[in-house]
């Protein structure tokens, strides 16, 4: 077999500026280090003056952020003095398993109920005529932070669903975790 040696050289000028190069990007990773650094510090800062003046508006009426009242602010679905309950067979218990951990156990309104129950369920819920995100359903009917998280999955989902069959309507929402909020149609 033949084997073919290459021999590659770089002029002065390349090598200068391959150097140049490798000054540039060790600098460059220093700034970085650096810029991460102070970044953490600025937190901690911002961090502890907040802590502070909550603390300090703590024995007030309140915080205000960006200067908004009570009466500005849109009502969520959490606000609502109006809850409709859960029939009684959304709210049995989970049976215990021996085979399924605590942590699989999902307790909320719509945990092993079936489709229609949930539906007419939402829909009653939805009988007020205003906008309803699933997240601010979930938080106010589930349990636990977990219950919320499954909750709200499936609240999402039966809404859409309920969205293309033609009932419900929705818009886009600033309500945090989700993306839609739901109504029904007039």
């Amino acid at each position: 077999m033949f084997t073919r040696k290459l021999v590659v050289s770089l002029d002065d000028e390349t090598r200068h500026a391959l150097d140049d190069l490798d000054t540039d990007l060790k600098a460059l990773l220093d700034l970085a280090a650096d810029l991460t650094e102070r970044i953490g510090e600025i937190k901690e800062l911002i961090r502890g003056e907040v802590t502070v003046a909550v603390s300090d508006l703590a024995e007030s009426e309140g915080v205000t952020v960006f200067g908004e009242t009570e009466e500005a602010k849109p009502k969520r679905s959490s606000d609502r003095s109006r809850k409709v309950p859960p029939p009684a067979t959304m709210v049995t218990p989970n049976p215990a398993l021996d085979s399924v951990g605590d942590s699989r156990v999902r307790t909320s309104p719509f945990s092993r109920t079936p489709r229609h129950v949930q539906v007419s369920w939402l829909l009653e819920l939805l009988a007020d005529g205003e906008w309803h995100a699933p997240a601010d359903i979930a938080r106010t009917y589930a349990d636990d932070e977990r219950g919320v998280r499954y909750m709200r999955h499936a609240v999402q989902g039966r809404m859409r669903e309920l969205t293309e069959e033609g009932k419900l309507e929705r818009r886009e929402t600033q309500v945090k975790g989700s993306m839609f909020e739901y109504r029904l149609k007039k």
